[in-house]
């Protein structure tokens, strides 16, 4: 495995691992919608598809994001949770990483918990796009169904 070795300041060496190690999946076009998440290597059942990183998160008032415009409003709705009168955010959206890409499934082969980390709920297969049931977790599951025929990007 490749290790490289940084200095983070003199006297101190802090040994980093190879960016690829720990990583199960990628993004890719998804045939569910727009773009979805998909395994590298084999799953294992109850595995942690991102790892235990926790991303931090900021939370923002749903009564602030109806006043934004469409193109915005859409971010919130597309990528964050809404959890009661708030939504459940990155601290910033340039900051997505993949777990905000799962796509929704009504039949799903991951589950998200209380702290917004994504489990394998059976053996996912290297090449399989990682799905979730959005009615699980979020008060607004599916925001896109108030939208169908509009694109994303635009209003």
């Amino acid at each position: 495995m490749i290790q490289r070795k940084k200095r983070a300041s003199p006297g101190i060496v802090r040994e980093i691992r190879a960016p690829h190690v720990g990583v199960l999946v990628r993004l890719a076009p998804s045939s569910i919608h727009g773009i979805g998440v998909f395994a590298v290597r084999p799953i294992r059942k109850n595995q942690p598809i991102f790892g235990m990183e926790n991303d931090e998160t900021v939370h923002v008032a749903s009564a602030d994001v109806k006043k934004l415009p469409p193109e915005l409003r859409y971010l919130y709705e597309d990528f964050c949770v809404l959890d009661g009168d708030q939504y459940n955010c990155p601290t910033n959206f340039n900051k997505l990483t993949p777990s905000w890409y799962v796509n929704h499934s009504d039949v799903p082969n991951a589950r998200c918990d209380g702290n917004l980390r994504f489990w394998a709920l059976r053996r996912i297969e290297k090449g399989e796009e990682i799905t979730a049931d959005y009615r699980t977790y979020g008060e607004d599951p599916l925001p896109w169904q108030r939208r169908r025929g509009r694109d994303h990007t635009t209003a």
